[in-house]
């Protein structure tokens, strides 16, 4: 796998974590051979897959990943993968990880203000007492829950103080 892909994975994985993926295992990540020859050692990674967040789920909130990053599925910070990237001799993984995070913190609002009203209104049945709430208002909790994780957990300085949905 070249550097450039090793880059690419981290970045996937740091991603994962910024929108709570929870079922992100290994089993959801792939390499593939580069030709179809017998001897052929070169491998690449895959397309992505199986992607998607779990935290939406009131029962999956309890890890911000499926896998395991220095023992933990969840409150992962910037140092642990500040720590994997120098393990990997990935030099300028900071920079990865403001631009990935600015770009959550930044656009997430903007893709649940361009779904259609009947979405948005749909009422979603999301605990065990069967109250509803719209999709909308979960989007939004989920949103502002993510902010708070990249605040606490990743750098305070890419999330503004004041209301993140003016």
């Amino acid at each position: 796998m070249s550097k450039t892909e090793l880059k690419q994975l981290l970045s996937f994985i740091f991603y994962s974590v910024v929108i709570s993926h929870g079922d992100l295992h290994s089993k959801n990540l792939s390499l593939i051979h580069q030709s179809n020859a017998f001897s052929e050692s070169n491998k690449s990674l895959s397309p992505y897959y199986d992607i998607s967040t779990t935290a939406l789920y009131r029962l999956a909130e309890k890890n911000d990943i499926g896998m395991r990053i220095y023992s933990k599925k969840k409150k992962i910070k910037k140092q642990d993968f500040l720590k994997l990237a120098k393990k990997f001799k990935i030099n300028d993984f900071e920079d990865e990880i403001t631009r990935i995070s600015q770009y959550f913190v930044n656009n997430f609002q903007k893709y649940i203000n361009k779904l259609p009203d009947d979405i948005k209104n749909k009422p979603i049945t999301q605990s065990r007492y069967n109250a509803k709430k719209s999709f909308k208002f979960i989007l939004e909790k989920y949103y502002r829950q993510r902010c708070k994780y990249i605040k606490d957990k990743i750098d305070t300085s890419l999330v503004p103080d004041d209301n993140i949905f003016t």
